[in-house]
């Protein structure tokens, strides 16, 4: 680098210089170096003759070797690298208002975020990285967005997107810290506050320079983008369709007071840039860019471009038209004096779009929810699924909110007295103006609340937060819908979330997950706690009105799961259960397949028998072949439904005598096993009948086997129970023989297991 005498005010410059003097690998002549200041203080400016390092042999635009450069390096700001008046039109190239002034865009970073890297060495490496890239049409990625067309603003226009294609809407207008935002209000909202806007609505033919735009300052700047033909197309187009309002008498007065009223009103201009990467390519996406005219009207801009009201026989309120004519370019203003002011666009928040921020993937199913319980739970994974745009819901639940719900709850004070189910819906919609919500304020176990019943009936999927078994069992049995169900609740300490999951066409079902969660609890130490009872407080006078102390982490942890497991189930059929364990350190999952059961009817009641098990059994006949074995059965009643749940069994105790011809249960530990288990299962799980093996094919009882079955029946008769043994044969045979009211009920069945 020649030597010039110089005095640099910054460090930075100094650096630069340097890094620039050593000639490896980045190169330089130093051809002027001069100062300037401004209100923020003095500007260092290095003219350059720069030689790029890598640049290729077959540029994509026409970059030089050696290209002029100046940097200007001034306190508090990213140094600004000009480059020459006839660059290259490219993308990530600044363009000054006049044409001018060319210069880099090297860093999608701010200052304030750069400045602990910012060294002249990251400046120059910057710099020959731009012209490298460039040359090789690689500085902007294929998987980059295109470049806005004009530069940003502070200003803000808030859109509903559905909106769009409006020609009148309501905004509201705030200011702060020097920023106007103009945000749209629906319909339906107070209109307190909000002035009426007329919409022009423009679209440009497609661009693919992909560069930045210094956004123009008058409606004649913006039009200047447009060709002849196509500001008479569009303008006037536009305008008839607002003028045309007034030709709808019922949809005129209810915008506008008077003719007067339309044009008296402000105007708001959005304009549709299609963009392609590459001019032969497909539009890739629409920018749109809103403008205001500053403190002029509609009427302003009819005048502006010569179209006045007509008048007729003295009547000076006469409706005007607008003339089929091109504009006359040469005899009017054509938006000259209307001052136009650039607002950022931001859509308002949609279903659809919650669903894009939230990264839910295109093939997503929009299903018809219904949440059943609106509590702590089951509010706050409502929330999670309402910001993701996830799913339409119905919500069904019969409280209302009391003071004390507001600990883990969503809604806020002003909701108590409230339904939780109407509360929710309100709540609902203002997150998303768009929500898919309604509410049913009923006992879903009401059978006659028909608008309850409906819903069910019409769901896709029923997720039940009730945390009730009664909910849960009417949800899986009772209610006739195709609708597949998810049940999801916590232990009484709220250190665990269960969610149980049906398959999509329902073989596996919630009462049947329930049974298998028992057998997971009762069979996993890892779990033995499960049930422990957490200390409660009253938080009101009736004995009932009990809560537990659950921390709110714990709800918003299990919240924050449970949302996410909902959408992981709609692109997985399979049923399943999912155990989280919530600790101080965090949360921890496990996952097991929901299994298959089998069920046989005998006399009045309905077995349904752990697939698995069935399976165990026959393998412990094998194994203790050619003696008889047995055990213990261990489930649940339904005596509601008449149903009995076989989910386990305690395996031949220590002191049983097995032998080819006959089999004796013994009892050693039995009884303390029973009892674990039904301390585990909080009393879910019990003693149901015995089983035991027969060497042949044959399951038909003996009459030893028939006293048995009495000596079982007598015994469970206390506990008022049934009499029930399994008798377990070879080629996958099985009996079950159910005792009831001094009656035997016989089922012979197969068994193989289809694993």
């Amino acid at each position: 680098m020649e030597t010039i005498s110089i005095n640099p005010a910054y460090e930075l410059t100094k650096q630069i210089l340097a890094v620039l003097g050593c000639g490896d690998p980045y190169r330089a002549s130093l051809r002027k170096f001069w100062q300037d200041s401004n209100a923020s203080g003095m500007i260092d400016i290095l003219e350059l003759d720069y030689e790029i390092a890598g640049l290729c042999q077959y540029p994509d635009y026409e970059i030089r070797r050696i290209e002029p450069i100046t940097i200007s390096v001034q306190d508090g700001e990213l140094p600004q690298v000009d480059v020459r008046e006839d660059f290259p039109t490219v993308p990530h190239l600044m363009v000054s208002r006049d044409g001018k002034q060319r210069y880099l865009c090297y860093t999608d970073l701010s200052y304030s975020e750069i400045r602990y890297r910012l060294n002249g060495r990251f400046i120059v490496e910057c710099i020959n990285e731009w012209f490298a890239k460039t040359a090789r049409g690689e500085l902007h990625r294929d998987d980059q967005p295109l470049e806005p067309f004009f530069y940003g603003t502070q200003d803000v226009i808030i859109v509903n997107p559905r909106h769009i294609s409006r020609n009148f809407a309501r905004f509201r207008e705030t200011h702060q810290n020097g920023r106007l935002m103009l945000c749209q209000v629906s319909d339906i909202a107070d209109r307190t506050g909000t002035s009426l806007y007329v919409i022009i609505r423009l679209s440009l033919q497609p661009s693919a320079d992909n560069i930045i735009h210094h956004p123009p300052n008058t409606l004649r700047e913006l039009l200047g983008w447009f060709s002849v033909k196509q500001l008479a197309e569009q303008l006037l187009g536009e305008l008839r369709s607002i003028l045309n309002i007034r030709h709808k008498p019922k949809e005129f007065q209810s915008l506008f007071a008077s003719t007067a009223a339309l044009f008296s009103c402000p105007c708001i201009i959005t304009l549709n840039i299609p963009q392609r990467r590459k001019q032969s390519g497909t539009v890739e996406r629409s920018d749109y860019r809103v403008f205001l005219t500053e403190r002029k009207t509609f009427g302003d801009v009819l005048r502006d471009f010569g179209i006045q009201r007509e008048r007729t026989n003295g009547n000076k309120n006469k409706k005007g038209k607008v003339s089929n004519k091109p504009i006359d370019t040469g005899k009017n203003n054509l938006g000259e004096n209307i001052g136009i002011r650039q607002l950022d666009l931001h859509w308002a928040i949609t279903p659809t779009l919650a669903q894009i921020y939230n990264g839910i993937g295109v093939g997503y199913k929009h299903l018809n929810y219904v949440l059943v319980g609106a509590g702590a739970l089951g509010s706050q994974l409502f929330e999670h699924c309402l910001r993701s745009g996830f799913g339409k819901w119905t919500v069904i639940d019969k409280d209302v909110v009391f003071p004390h719900n507001l600990a883990r709850h969503i809604l806020a004070l002003n909701s108590i007295g409230q339904p939780k189910a109407t509360a929710l819906e309100n709540y609902a919609k203002t997150i998303l103006e768009d929500a898919e919500v309604s509410s049913i304020v009923a006992d879903v176990l009401d059978p006659t609340n028909g608008e309850a019943v409906e819903a069910l009936d019409a769901a896709d999927v029923i997720v039940d937060v009730s945390t009730s078994v009664a909910v849960e069992r009417m949800l899986a049995m009772d209610v006739k819908s195709k609708a597949r169900r998810i049940s999801l609740f916590l232990n009484p300490c709220g250190n665990c979330l269960v969610m149980l999951c049906e398959d999509a066409e329902r073989k596996v079902t919630l009462d049947q997950l329930e049974m298998q969660l028992n057998s997971i609890l009762a069979g996993k130490d890892d779990y033995a706690e499960y049930y422990s009872l957490p200390s409660t407080i009253a938080y009101a006078t009736s004995c009932r009105d009990i809560t537990s102390r659950i921390s709110q982490e714990y709800i918003a942890l299990s919240a924050a799961a449970a949302s996410k497991e909902l959408k992981r189930a709609q692109v997985a059929a399979s049923a399943n259960i999912v155990i989280w364990s919530i600790s101080d350190d965090g949360i921890v999952a496990d996952r097991y397949d929901g299994e298959r059961w089998h069920s046989v009817s005998c006399g009045d009641w309905r077995v349904f028998m752990r697939g698995s098990l069935l399976q165990s059994l026959q393998t412990k006949r094998t194994e203790r072949q050619p003696n008889e074995t047995g055990g213990v059965l261990i489930g649940q009643y339904d005596f509601s439904r008449k149903i009995i749940y076989i989910a386990d069994m305690i395996f031949s105790p220590d002191d049983s005598i097995e032998a080819p011809t006959s089999y004796i249960r013994g009892c050693e530990n039995l009884p303390e096993q029973i009892q674990q288990i039904a301390k585990r299962t909080y009393n879910s799980f019990g003693y149901v009948g015995e089983w035991h093996s027969h060497p042949g094919s044959c399951t038909a009882m003996s009459s030893v086997d028939e006293r048995l079955l009495c000596t079982i029946s007598e015994v469970n008769e206390s506990d008022c129970l049934l009499g029930c043994m399994i008798i377990c044969g070879g080629v996958d045979n099985f009996s079950i023989y159910i005792h009831e009211n001094s009656a035997t009920h016989s089922a012979m069945f197969k068994y193989i297991s289809k694993s």
